[in-house]
């Protein structure tokens, strides 16, 4: 059983759907213009990323890596099948908790199909 690369392609999961994350706030707000408005700016950044950080990983180890190591073992890794698992994870976050953890839903789907994008993916 090849369960890939899964070290790096967390990593970049969790990287790029963070930039994302990032840009689009970043757009969608104001550009700070003031050192105060920068310095805050980046302390936001640090607290999100803190926190980002915290709750993907522990999404990881309780989810993401058996559900990966499952698929591996009895669905030979297809992308369908992580399709199918992210969207189900989603839905359940979507509709279990409340509709305003649109948000955490979709990260999880971004970084389960990024994952899975990068899990085999020769370098």
């Amino acid at each position: 059983m090849n369960l890939g690369s899964w070290d790096s392609a967390i990593i970049k999961s969790l990287s790029w759907v963070a930039l994302g994350i990032i840009v689009i706030t970043l757009v969608m707000g104001s550009l700070p213009t003031t050192a105060s408005d920068i310095a805050g700016l980046f302390v936001s950044i640090l607290l999100f990323l803190g926190v980002y950080l915290i709750v993907s990983l522990v999404g990881w180890l309780c989810v993401g890596f058996p559900v990966h190591w499952l698929i591996c073992k009895y669905a030979n890794a297809s992308f369908k099948i992580y399709l199918a698992v992210s969207i189900l994870v989603s839905l359940t976050l979507y509709f279990v908790q409340s509709q305003d953890s649109i948000l955490f839903a979709l990260t999880a789907l971004s970084q389960a199909l990024i994952f899975r994008f990068c899990v085999y993916k020769k370098t």
